[in-house]
């Protein structure tokens, strides 16, 4: 009886620690793309607004310039009004230029969240990766990542999976010729 008691008390205890997230109080990442500008790394992010009304646009936009990956993360974080979320990143995009140069650090950092599923898509563009987000921006944050899923299931376009990116290439630093 006494280890009943003591269970439920631990149970109890232990439950009230938990940190709890609202989905409306925090801006969850969809899409992130990186550019290479001179010396630095430009970081462009689409998330949801949840709470924005039927006629307004629904997606956000941020943009931070800095010398690395995790700072230019940090940076959208400090823009941002809300925290800013990475643990349901749909789609990872890099620019043409910053391909070429190696995606290696960028592809380490959001590696190392556990939250990133392993079936987050990986896409390589012409030109700037700025330009595609802007673009997709008028349709939705969930736009560009939904267009190339409903395209590998219909089997016109192929992009390898964050999973299958990092096994392949991590350890060549090869570029895919994933381009959208």
């Amino acid at each position: 009886m006494k280890k009943i008691i003591c269970l439920v008390i631990i149970t109890s205890v232990l439950s009230g620690c938990l940190r709890m997230k609202v989905v409306d109080q925090l801006n969850i990442l969809k899409v992130i793309a990186f550019d290479k500008k001179e010396d630095k790394f430009e970081g462009m992010a689409l998330y949801p607004q949840y709470t924005l009304s039927e006629n307004q646009n629904k997606a956000g936009f941020l943009k931070a310039e800095a010398s690395t990956a995790g700072l230019v993360l940090s940076k959208m974080n400090q823009q941002a009004g809300l925290p800013v979320e990475i643990g349901k990143l749909r789609m990872l995009v890099f620019g043409e230029d910053l391909a070429k140069a190696g995606v290696s650090e960028f592809v380490r950092t959001i590696c190392r969240d556990p939250l990133i599923g392993s079936n987050m898509q990986i896409a390589f563009v012409e030109n700037s990766a700025e330009e595609l987000l802007k673009l997709s921006k008028k349709e939705g944050a969930l736009f560009l990542s939904d267009l190339v899923e409903q395209n590998i299931k219909k089997k016109t376009c192929l992009l390898p999976t964050f999973k299958c990116f990092y096994l392949t290439t991590m350890e060549k630093e090869e570029i895919p010729l994933s381009l959208i």
